[in-house]
């Protein structure tokens, strides 16, 4: 990723809060992601386009790379609340 789209990146990040809205996680900037709430409308690639996320802000979620890999590893792909993997219990 070249250093003005990471800062594009980051600076959206900010504006959305700079925090996972899972879990509240906000020490590393770099550590959160645009999760798709809608898999079926993701264009291509698994990192989501700064432009799509500023053209649909709707169809996103700012996660941290943990909760991330719980919402897949657990099979949540639609996730769309704060739901507990089911092989935590």
């Amino acid at each position: 990723m070249g250093r003005q789209s990471r800062r594009g990146r980051n600076e959206l990040r900010v504006k959305w809060g700079g925090r996972c809205q899972r879990c509240g996680y906000s020490r590393c900037l770099s550590a959160l992601e645009f999760h798709h709430l809608y898999p079926e409308l993701k264009v291509g690639r698994s990192n989501a386009p700064v432009g799509e996320v500023r053209r649909h802000p709707e169809r996103f979620m700012l996660i941290c790379s943990n909760c991330s890999h719980e919402i897949h590893d657990c099979g949540q792909v639609h996730f769309r609340g704060n739901v507990a993997c089911p092989e935590a219990s």
